[in-house]
């Protein structure tokens, strides 16, 4: 754009014409999700040792997975309800995926092409 018809009757450019068209041309470029990202997919666990991940971050995650083993989502699915384990002593946290558990089940059934 030239700068132009950015100024006002001075001549001098208008900063709020200015702040305006910027906001306006960068709005295309903002970042939008084809669906919810699960928290723990994004962040890391204090110790980068944590076995599990969540529930909706496996589900994100399956079709992944199933192409990667040659096996169907279908196939992949109830491995990961199987290996959900439910919070300790019925209250305390979330849900979690082990993942550790659902490789070597996986490993058993389709291994991965590496």
């Amino acid at each position: 754009m030239p700068l132009d018809q950015f100024k006002d009757a001075k001549g001098e450019l208008d900063d709020v014409k200015l702040i305006k068209a910027f906001n306006d041309d960068k709005t295309p470029l903002l970042f939008k999700a084809k669906a919810p990202i699960p928290p723990d997919a994004v962040t890391a666990s204090s110790s980068g040792l944590d076995p599990h991940i969540s529930p909706a971050n496996a589900d994100v995650q399956a079709a992944r997975v199933a192409k990667a083993r040659k096996i169907s989502v279908d196939q992949v699915q109830p491995l990961i309800a199987q290996y959900t384990e439910r919070p300790d002593l019925g209250f305390l946290g979330a849900p979690r995926v082990n993942v550790l558990m659902l490789n070597v089940a996986l490993d058993q059934r389709s291994p991965s092409s590496k």
